[in-house]
């Protein structure tokens, strides 16, 4: 009899499971921006911060490992 009152918990856990699942669709959606109107101009602020820090991060990268390069070569120096 114990057996079965485990499974039975897990019943309700499951319909939570789907439940969360139909929020993650949801944001998918939101993501794409034209299927919502609303949400678009919100996300594309955020795409574009998100750009322009993505492609800063890049030219910092590369000056950075320039310098760590250039620190080593003054050690061994």
């Amino acid at each position: 009899v114990s057996s079965p009152v485990p499974p039975m918990p897990p019943s309700p856990t499951a319909p939570n499971g789907p439940l969360d699942s139909v929020p993650c669709p949801v944001s998918p959606p939101p993501t794409s921006g034209p299927a919502a109107p609303p949400p678009p101009p919100p996300l594309p602020s955020l795409a574009p911060r998100s750009h322009c820090g993505s492609q800063a991060s890049p030219p910092p990268s590369t000056p950075l490992a320039s310098t760590p390069s250039s620190k080593p070569s003054v050690l061994p120096s």
